[in-house]
């Protein structure tokens, strides 16, 4: 028997998993993910009054706890960031039972890719958008389609995070994006080269400068994620394409997919996104998921996609 106790070493673990150097090795988002399923798995722990005092214990009891969320609809990525955690803090990796049971989870309920956003769906929603003069919408779906960005990206920009075209004339076309916060880490940027985003954002910078002085401080999109993601599901519904099930998360994926679609330039849409590795970014480029939803996009709409580029005179590669 081990003299270790795993149960001791989890609870102090617990708390500082932030100053821990493997949890440093995490990206800051996921060491968070990690704390959050470690927390709930203690509390099954105590509610269920379950014996840990060796690592054939707590491998029981990680599974008896996979067993439970499974049965009450919990999420499979809870029981995931809570073994990860306990791996990290107890430096013990030998799981068998409980990743046995999270295997058969997949198996049963296999994860669901999120559908990439078709552009002309992305062209009619910002067009839609701007009719509404809803340029904050406007503005979010371009960035986030040619950003590849997580929505909760751009919703933390501030105005000192903009850097447009204009200021960056030795650097080619295009303006520069500061990210502030990043599931991949702090202060990262983008560069944005679409002439109808920098127009919109100087309309935006207008419209706020008009009412107060800005300073930078202030926020650009001051919104929240579910208002964001009411707004953008109300209006697929408006324009027909309800049912393709898109997200927020979508134009990251569609972004990306279209762009190889267009370029094959895959180096791009890594740095661009930010994807740590090509696996990962591999998971994001459905070109067949992309080509299949084309063919199902009403004529209706590849039509006010054609009418709204030649409209504002700009190429689909400059939109």
């Amino acid at each position: 028997q081990p003299s270790r106790q795993p149960l001791t070493e989890l609870q102090a673990g617990r708390g500082a998993m932030n100053l821990d150097l493997m949890a440093a090795s995490v990206k800051p988002a996921t060491a968070r993910q990690y704390k959050t399923g470690l927390d709930k798995f203690i509390r099954f722990i105590h509610l269920s009054h379950t014996p840990i005092n060796t690592p054939r214990e707590m491998d029981c009891a990680m599974t008896a706890f996979i067993a439970k969320e499974y049965s009450e609809g919990g999420a499979k990525s809870t029981c995931v960031n809570a073994l990860s955690a306990i791996a990290m803090v107890t430096h013990d990796f030998s799981f068998r039972l409980a990743l046995r049971s999270l295997r058969g989870w997949g198996r049963v309920q296999p994860a669901v890719q999120r559908p990439p956003m078709p552009k002309e769906v992305m062209v009619v929603m910002v067009e839609t958008f701007i009719m509404k003069a809803d340029i904050h919408m406007a503005a979010l779906v371009l960035l986030g389609f040619y950003g590849f960005l997580r929505i909760s990206e751009p919703l933390a920009m501030k105005w000192e995070d903009v850097s447009p075209p204009s200021r960056l004339a030795m650097s080619g076309e295009g303006g520069a994006i500061r990210l502030p916060k990043s599931k991949t880490g702090s202060n990262q940027s983008i560069r944005m080269s679409s002439r109808l985003f920098w127009r919109l954002m100087r309309q935006l910078r207008d419209q706020a400068g008009a009412i107060a002085p800005l300073t930078g401080d202030e926020r650009i999109f001051n919104m929240s994620y579910p208002k964001v993601a009411d707004k953008l599901k109300a209006t697929l519904v408006e324009i027909g394409v309800g049912h393709f099930k898109l997200t927020c998360h979508s134009m990251r994926h569609g972004g990306a997919t279209s762009h190889f679609l267009e370029t094959g330039d895959i180096g791009y849409i890594q740095a661009q996104g930010r994807w740590a590795s090509m696996r990962s970014l591999r998971n994001y480029v459905q070109s067949g998921k992309s080509l299949l939803l084309a063919l199902a996009i009403p004529r209706e709409v590849k039509e006010r996609a054609r009418r709204f580029l030649d409209k504002v005179n700009l190429g689909t590669n400059n939109l």
